[in-house]
């Protein structure tokens, strides 16, 4: 498939759309906020070990605790491939272990990272698993395919190796797969010659540049776009068209910045004036489809109804790609009285999860309506790492109401009883606080400076009305 790849130097790292039919399909974006990343490989230690979990909590660097289960453990895999009693994580670790970790879900909220001990590491067309013990081929590669690999593979492996070969390996030969199973193993050896510091990253692939080279850069099919000179040189190793590009914004050049932005957005606007709502929260994301204007001529309600929810359905799989979304996700699709249409929307969105090569499970549709679904969650949502929380509204949205706004001020300067206050509060508030201690005869003389980043009021000084009115004059130059 002949897709764009238009990756942007900036200040914190690389970021890349990858574009299908003139469309964004995915962004792929760096982490610069320091946290430990998917597929981080880092030197942690045991700092406890909870029978009562069947887990261990790993000590990485700082404050930062990771969680492993005991099936992450090579000993419980052996045990589990073999058919044999599986061990307690007590017999696995103790506390003050050394051991390392790879990140398989990065950090969310107030939950650490889930950590594995299974290291994989990935190259073009295979996956290379020291402890995983199985070799395993794409399905969606020819059987004869698949039985050649697999046999080709059986006569690399070593004890508790294992291998997945990737769709992508179609168009290698199987002297390209043994090489690239030799590299990912010495690469591997190389970093257990190693003798790392607690805490220290000592394998780390996952950059946006490693990302474009290893999955874009090989197929001729591909054009790849940079502003950045020494990738474009790496890539050249490729079988990709390169172009260089002496631009600062790249996506600007390529009008990438509007489709960024709308990434970020809540509300996405479809062709034909449907729209959908996306919320997403630490513990699910929910997604709201509304018809809009959108009208089909000469159809019934049912059919227009089931039109725009399979346009929905199709956007929506593109959208959780796009915005890296995770977890447990709820879709309100608009109601439909036929089973027939409800089934068609649920294989539609079917189908356009396929195009993700992140797992996704569809697991029906509710008595209410509404389809629940799971992606899996392996890095961070792009507005969690692009945007942060409001510091006038906490990230809610939302501010108090006017009305509750005042009601709570008057109250306050009631109780504290002063001869006059300074209040800051925003705009619409200002007036509406000097008729309400007008109407209700406060005696406290009520001063207001008007500040657009207030979410609500605050007071600024109490005391007497002759010091405050001339602490007003200096500061502000004016009385209110």
């Amino acid at each position: 498939m002949h897709r764009e790849i238009v990756m942007e130097k900036y200040r914190g790292g690389h970021r890349a759309g990858i574009i299908e039919h003139g469309a964004v399909q995915e962004w792929l974006v760096d982490d610069d906020s320091g946290g430990w990343q998917e597929g981080m490989i880092i030197q942690g230690r045991v700092s406890k070990v909870k029978k009562s979990m069947n887990a261990a909590f790993i000590h990485l660097d700082g404050q930062a605790e990771g969680y492993l289960h005991q099936k992450e453990h090579p000993l419980h895999q052996q045990a589990k491939l073999q058919e044999q009693r599986l061990p307690a994580i007590t017999e696995l670790l103790q506390a003050g272990d050394d051991v390392l970790v790879q990140v398989k879900k990065e950090a969310a909220g107030e939950k650490g990272p889930s950590l594995t001990m299974l290291l994989s590491f990935s190259g073009r067309f295979l996956v290379y698993e020291p402890f995983a013990g199985y070799c395993a081929v794409s399905k969606k590669l020819p059987e004869e395919t698949r039985k050649l690999f697999r046999e080709e593979a059986a006569t690399w492996l070593e004890e508790q190796e294992g291998v997945i070969i990737r769709t992508a390996a179609a168009k290698a030969c199987t002297e390209e797969l043994k090489e690239e199973f030799f590299m990912l193993r010495s690469r591997y050896e190389t970093m257990l010659s190693r003798n790392p510091s607690s805490g220290e990253v000592v394998f780390h692939e996952g950059s946006t540049l490693q990302r474009v080279y290893r999955h874009y850069a090989f197929d001729p099919d591909h054009v790849l776009h940079t502003n950045d000179a020494e990738a474009a040189a790496v890539f050249q190793k490729g079988k990709a068209a390169v172009h260089w590009h002496p631009s600062e914004r790249l996506f600007g050049t390529f009008q990438l910045d509007a489709a960024w932005d709308q990434t970020l957005q809540d509300f996405v606007r479809l062709k034909s004036g449907a729209s959908l709502h996306i919320e997403e929260t630490e513990a699910m994301t929910v997604i709201d489809v509304n018809s809009g204007r959108y009208r089909m001529k000469g159809a019934d309600f049912e059919t227009m109804v089931q039109s725009v929810n399979e346009e929905a359905a199709v956007d929506i799989a593109k959208q959780l790609r796009l915005r890296r979304i995770g977890g447990i996700i709820i879709i309100d699709f608009i109601d439909m009285a036929r089973e027939e249409a409800k089934q068609a929307v649920i294989q539609t969105l079917e189908r356009a999860l396929k195009q993700d090569s992140t797992i996704t499970k569809v697991h029906g549709m509710t008595k209410l309506g509404l389809v629940e679904m799971t992606r899996k969650q392996t890095q961070k949502p792009l507005k969690q790492l692009w945007t942060e929380s409001c510091t006038v509204c906490g990230g809610t949205g939302r501010v108090p109401s006017a009305q509750e706004a005042v009601e709570a001020l008057m109250l306050e300067v009631k109780q504290l009883g002063a001869e006059a206050v300074l209040v800051q509060c925003r705009p619409n508030l200002a007036e509406m606080v000097r008729q309400e201690a007008a109407a209700k005869e406060v005696p406290t003389r009520v001063f207001t400076v008007e500040e657009a980043g207030e979410p609500s009021w605050s007071i600024l000084q109490t005391g007497r009305e002759d010091v405050l009115l001339s602490s007003i004059e200096r500061r502000y130059g004016a009385t209110n």
